[in-house]
C-alpha cells in the first residue's frame, strides 16, 4: 500500500492509500502483452459509520 497526496481541496490536504492487485477474470483473458489488475482507493480522512470508504476500479494495464 501507498499513501499519495492528491493536492489540495477545500478542506485541506487529500490523501488516498493506494494498493494495485493482479486478478484472475473467470472466462476473459487479457490481449497479448496485457494483464488484468484491480487498483484500490481509500480516503485516510474519510469515514462512513466506523469503516474507512474505499472505491475500486478495473483497469487493463
Amino acid at each position: 500500500m501507498e499513501r499519495r497526496s492528491l493536492g489540495e481541496g477545500s478542506k485541506g490536504q487529500r490523501c488516498y492509500d493506494w494498493t494495485w492487485f493482479d486478478v484472475t477474470l473467470s472466462g476473459r483473458q487479457p490481449a497479448d502483452g496485457f494483464a488484468h489488475h484491480l487498483l484500490v482507493r481509500r480516503s485516510t480522512d474519510s469515514i462512513i459509520g466506523n469503516n474507512k470508504a474505499a472505491s475500486m476500479r478495473i483497469s487493463c494495464a
